[in-house]
């Protein structure tokens, strides 16, 4: 799995950084066992530091 697969999102319990596969629906955090939502993809960002769509 490429870098380019890897999202990112705050845990929604404990603010912890979680890392997921893109595509995941959810992501469950093994600090504080809370399951996070993960949001709809946006329509193609484009990061400003590594311009990648």
């Amino acid at each position: 799995m490429g870098i380019n697969n890897i999202n990112q999102q705050v845990c929604g319990g404990c603010r912890t950084i979680l890392l997921y596969p893109r595509g995941a629906a959810n992501v469950y955090c093994a600090v504080c066992n809370v399951v996070t939502t993960v949001p709809p993809p946006a329509s193609s960002v484009l990061c400003v530091m590594c311009h990648y769509y």
